[in-house]
């Protein structure tokens, strides 16, 4: 989280947020529309160099470098993947960087195009290394995060897929692929029961805490937090497990690791909710859960994604129900905070619509025409 890489957060519809000295600044906006797929990426010096929807890639500038050669109508169905892409420079070459998919991935040279940054093999992605996608890629899933190797050179990438995509199945497959010099290698697979239905596994972020040591995954009807060896890239013991929550998609870690932040969103589950749990138990050997903030259904908005920020706070989206769309109002054109996520409870200090993100209204506001939904 210190290093400047992680400074420019592309996303969304246009939105271009960047932390100057962890100080967070609104960028004019640059062309994306992507439903939840995105990444960007910065150098050493917190300069953006390229961002992604998982099916253009763009450079700094906002001038398309590729396009994925797909089906026009698998263009969507990428752009709506949870956590469909993510970015990692390359451990070997300067200026090299590996955009990962769910199963396949493509390379950006920033030598390229005077310092702007071309695709290395274009249209198509690449599968993972020489991987038998046969063997590793049955099932589905919309779950993608990544840590550095306790090494502090090399990359582990974790992905959990559907064991098999029928409603009736329990199990679920976390992958540990290794990034190294060598190229990358499928180096562990653990089957863990989710004691929920196949189905209801795909959706919501998977996180892991900033000191690498614990995994948190969310469904649409459980959560349950792994340990993670950072050296082995093995998935641990499962020390927290939740099926009374429904609708989970959205999850942070707080920096210290001792709280996890989930939110439910009516598209899943029932109402707009964030909730804090602590993964600390309280003296009658319970995890506190504390619901921060609820917003009852109005059938238009829903709790997104949850980034934690180079700052060290917590930053929730919250998009409109139906798209495509053009719809613009002050609940999506604002992120909330949670200012102090290492403190118990309401004192974490939830500050909710406080980041207007500067995006261009392109229709008629959503509250000229219909002010009940606010």
């Amino acid at each position: 989280m210190a290093q400047p890489e992680a400074t420019n957060w592309i996303f969304g519809d246009k939105v271009w947020i960047k932390f100057q000295d962890t100080v967070l600044q609104i960028g004019d906006p640059l062309p994306i529309w992507s439903m939840e797929a995105s990444a960007s990426v910065s150098d050493s010096n917190g300069t953006l160099q390229f961002y992604t929807d998982g099916v253009k890639t763009w450079n700094r500038m906002g001038e398309v470098i590729s396009i994925r050669d797909i089906e026009l109508d698998d263009t969507i169905d990428k752009q709506s993947i949870t956590q469909g892409v993510l970015i990692l420079p390359s451990l070997t070459e300067a200026g090299i960087y590996c955009i990962f998919g769910i199963g396949e991935y493509a390379k950006v040279d920033m030598n390229l195009n005077a310092g702007m940054g071309g695709m290395v093999f274009t249209p198509s992605w690449q599968p993972y290394g020489e991987l038998d996608l046969e063997e590793y890629e049955f099932g589905y899933g919309e779950k993608s995060t990544a840590v550095r190797h306790g090494n502090g050179i090399d990359w582990w990438i974790i992905q959990p897929r559907l064991q098999w995509v029928y409603p009736g199945n329990y199990d679920s497959t976390i992958f540990s692929f290794l990034l190294s010099e060598y190229g990358i290698r499928l180096i562990h697979r653990k089957i863990v029961n989710t004691r929920t239905p196949g189905l209801t596994q795909i959706y919501g972020e998977l996180v892991i805490s900033s000191r690498g040591d614990l995994l948190a995954i969310p469904s649409h009807r459980s959560l349950s937090v792994y340990t993670f060896d950072r050296c082995k890239g093995e998935v641990g013991e499962e020390i927290y497990y939740n099926d009374t929550l429904s609708g989970l998609y959205g999850c942070a870690f707080s920096p210290n690791g001792s709280y996890l932040y989930v939110t439910i969103n009516p598209t899943l589950g029932d109402e707009n909710i964030l909730y804090q749990i602590s993964l600390e138990k309280d003296q009658f050997g319970n995890n506190p859960i504390t619901e921060i903030y609820h917003r009852p259904e109005n059938g238009v908005y829903d709790y997104g994604q949850l980034e934690l920020g180079p700052d060290g706070k917590i930053y929730m989206s919250t998009a409109y129900q139906s798209y495509p769309n053009d719809r613009f109002s002050p609940i999506n054109m604002n992120l909330s905070i949670i200012i102090k996520p290492d403190v118990f409870g309401f004192a974490c200090d939830f500050d909710t619509l406080s980041v207007y993100l500067n995006v261009p209204f392109t229709a008629s506001p959503i509250w000229s025409t219909t002010p009940s939904v606010l």
